[in-house]
Parts: C-alpha cells; sequence; structure tokens
C-alpha cells in the first residue's frame, strides 16, 4: 500500500512539475503556410525559431485532418514543456478537396499526463505560390556537418538532392512517406516521415516527440543485406 502511494505522489509531482501551457502570443513568429500540389493533395508547413517565455520551448505536436459536415478541418494542437527548445519545423502531408474550403485550428494542451486540450483558436494560413523545402543529412550527431542536401519546390513539386547534381526528381507524397522517382533502380527512392504512424478513420492523425519533420531514407544495405539497411536523415531546416 505505501509502495502505491509512493508511486502516485511520484506521478502527481511529475505531472504539475511539467505542466505548461501554451501562449501563441509569446510566440511572434510562429506562422503556417499551405502549398496545394493538386485538388486532394497538399503540404502544411508550420514554422517557429522563438517563445519568449524562459526556459521553455516545443514539447510535442498533434495534426488531426479530417471532414465534418460542410468544411474540411485541419487541427493542430502544441504542446509545452520547461527545458526544451523553442524550435518548431513541420511539413505535413495533408489530403484535401477541391469542393470544401480548408478551416484551419491552433490548438493548446498543457504538458504532463492526462491533458487535454484547452483552446482553440482560428488560424490564418498563407498560400504562397512558391517556396523551397529544404532537409539537410549531417555526418555528425550535433548537426553541424552537413552530408547531403534535400530541397522540394513547393507546388511544382520538383526535388533535387545534392548527392545527384543536375538532376530533378518528381515528387509523390503520401501518409507517411514521400517518394523521389527515378532516384535509384534498386527501388531505394522512399523517404519516410518517421513520426507518422497511426490513421483514425476520422481521417489522418499525426504526433511526434520532436517537433522537426525527419526524412529517413534507406541509404545502403550493410554488406548487402537486407536485414541490415544503413539509414540516412534528412531534418527539415527551413523554408526557402
Amino acid at each position: 500500500m505505501n509502495k502505491i502511494i509512493v508511486l502516485l505522489s511520484i506521478l502527481c509531482c511529475c505531472h504539475f512539475s511539467y505542466s505548461a501551457e501554451f501562449d501563441p502570443a509569446a510566440c511572434p513568429d510562429l506562422s503556417a503556410k499551405i502549398f496545394y500540389i493538386n485538388a486532394e493533395q497538399a503540404v502544411l508547413y508550420v514554422s517557429a525559431d522563438q517563445y519568449g517565455q524562459k526556459g521553455m520551448g516545443f514539447d510535442e505536436f498533434e495534426v488531426r485532418n479530417f471532414f465534418y459536415q460542410d468544411k474540411h478541418k485541419v487541427n493542430l494542437t502544441l504542446e509545452m514543456a520547461k527545458g526544451n527548445k523553442p524550435y518548431l519545423r513541420l511539413a505535413i502531408p495533408l489530403k484535401m478537396t477541391d469542393k470544401l474550403p480548408p478551416v484551419f485550428y491552433l490548438s493548446t494542451r498543457k504538458s504532463g499526463m492526462f491533458q487535454k486540450i484547452n483552446k482553440n483558436w482560428a488560424w490564418n494560413v498563407d498560400k504562397p505560390p512558391q517556396g523551397v523545402l529544404v532537409f539537410k543529412s549531417y555526418n555528425d550527431s550535433d548537426r553541424l556537418k552537413v552530408l547531403h542536401i534535400l530541397k522540394i519546390n513547393m507546388p511544382d513539386n520538383y526535388a533535387e538532392l545534392s548527392s545527384h547534381p543536375g538532376k530533378k526528381f518528381q515528387v509523390s507524397w503520401r501518409g507517411n512517406n514521400l517518394t523521389l522517382h527515378g532516384l535509384s533502380t534498386r527501388g531505394r527512392n522512399t523517404f519516410f516521415l518517421n513520426h507518422y504512424n497511426r490513421i483514425l478513420l476520422s481521417g489522418e492523425y499525426y504526433n511526434a516527440d520532436s517537433c522537426v519533420t525527419v526524412l529517413e531514407y534507406t541509404a545502403d544495405y550493410w554488406c548487402g543485406l537486407r536485414i541490415f539497411p544503413i539509414t540516412e536523415k534528412f531534418y527539415l531546416t527551413g523554408l526557402e
């Protein structure tokens, strides 16, 4: 009985210690842009570089993309926690329709166990005619030595990869990956979005432990054995 009481006390302390509320007013550069690829596909780009409350940063995010009544709703939920860096870079594939206008909402949730969404805001999302998503892979864990650069021209939807200079690849976006057509004759042309891992009947649901979109690419196999893939990670660094 005493052990149970101690455990519950620890959980409560953790819950209240890390409970914090995201305040959009303290994040002046938080922005969102949507690039329409065609009538059924789009990519939502969300970014932020600073947060005005000391010691705070983005902890997790959640995106719900679904249809309800006569509207297409996209809801982004942000959660905050102490000690994390205030840095946000997301490229989120969305299912769209040309018949229903998208409605965007920004929601917030306190970090900690059993927290629920506590606020919602209608969100103005820019629709720029062009932009280039930039992903970088690195030679070191500190992300200082760049290995390769992947650039995707939106919404023309062509990609350039620094390891293949002078070539352009048509891109196909899916819920949890994207394909660069013509990249490899051995089938290694797919980049997996490593934090997109769950589908609900109401629509697409994404969450992540890190608020930066990462593409995982199988660059090779150790000794040619497919059970030992050599993975290269491309981190979303910005928009040009």
